[in-house]
């Protein structure tokens, strides 16, 4: 559901009240993560979300499917669903992993701003 008007296109069914459970939290740390609130990540952003930022390079390559330089939301839950698709427990865990990074790299850049 959402808001009439809204441009946000609706999120693909993770087919399951589990998956789609995963994909709303995938959403929400795609959200997170989205420091501009453009609706996209840029390599930056990306960078926020991993514990080792140095693999940024390899992982936007894998997740920008259009080749546009920056990953949709589209983009991240086509990957998060994959994760899902094979293994519940790993997506579960990667969206916590990503989380974490993220909160930390804001912690930081609070830090370095005060």
């Amino acid at each position: 559901m959402g808001c009439s008007g809204s441009k946000e296109p609706p999120h693909p069914d993770f087919g399951s009240e589990e998956g789609n459970a995963i994909r709303d939290d995938a959403v929400r740390i795609f959200k997170l993560a989205d420091a501009d609130s453009s609706g996209f990540l840029d390599i930056t952003e990306l960078k926020s979300t991993m514990r080792n930022p140095q693999h940024s390079d390899m992982v936007m390559s894998n997740l920008d499917t259009d080749l546009d330089g920056k990953v949709d939301l589209n983009e991240w839950l086509t990957s998060i669903k994959g994760t899902f698709d094979k293994n519940a427990t790993a997506a579960k865990a990667a969206l916590k992993m990503h989380e974490k990074a993220i909160n930390m790299w804001k912690q930081k850049a609070a830090e370095e701003a005060a």
